[in-house]
């Protein structure tokens, strides 16, 4: 008798508009790759996790997510992959999971902390109440937009190893001016960064997952 699969939600081939979860998850790769891909550099997508290495200190973009949970049993296949495409690596990477993993100090990661899931109102729909008044986000057009959207991060979270701000400190020559998926949120008193995050400098020792 053949038993029948059932799913747990993680198949890979099930559309990404599964469940809010999975949709966020994907863009959350999509953040990763596009500038890695932009920047010619290092990325691996699989069915369980995937991957960008920008090949420079940048640790929000040098990152791993992972795409279904960890196998509760054998978690150390994936984790060895993912660890095998960040050796050699300059800088740190994040491990991004939506769920609870096992204790990753003992291979050397760090937790870095438990961010939100952000929900954004899809096309023309208002913000949500409570948005900051005066807040207007833009894409990311021409070089003098880049540079602002770039010293933003690179102050903002901070990027501690890439400090203080130089342009192309943290993207290069090669990215392009626009249509690379940047945004940046703007107030009538300036540019400004809506998160923090901070970490310990070094890698492979200290990674933040």
């Amino acid at each position: 008798m053949s038993e029948e699969h059932l799913t747990d939600g993680w198949e890979p081939d099930l559309p990404v508009s599964d469940t809010l979860l999975r949709r966020f998850l994907f863009n959350l790769t999509a953040f990763h790759e596009v500038p890695a891909a932009a920047a010619g550099a290092r990325t691996l997508r699989r069915d369980d996790f995937t991957a960008a290495d920008l090949g420079r200190p940048a640790a929000m973009h040098n990152a791993a997510t992972l795409l279904r949970p960890l196998p509760f049993d054998r978690p150390g296949d994936t984790l060895d992959a993912v660890e095998d495409f960040f050796g050699g690596g300059r800088g740190e990477a994040y491990l991004w999971s939506a769920w609870p993993t096992p204790d990753l100090r003992p291979r050397g990661w760090v937790l870095e902390g438990h961010p939100p899931l952000l929900l954004r109102p899809p096309g023309s729909q208002p913000p949500p109440p409570g948005a900051p008044p005066g807040l207007r986000v833009e894409r990311v057009t021409g070089v003098a937009g880049l540079r602002d959207w770039e010293r933003v991060a690179v102050d903002g979270f901070p990027y501690r190893e890439l400090q203080p701000y130089r342009p192309r400190c943290w993207t290069s020559r090669s990215w392009p001016t626009s249509g690379c998926g940047c945004g940046s949120a703007t107030r009538a008193t300036g540019p400004s960064a809506w998160a923090a995050c901070s970490w310990t400098p070094g890698w492979p020792r200290s990674r933040s997952g």
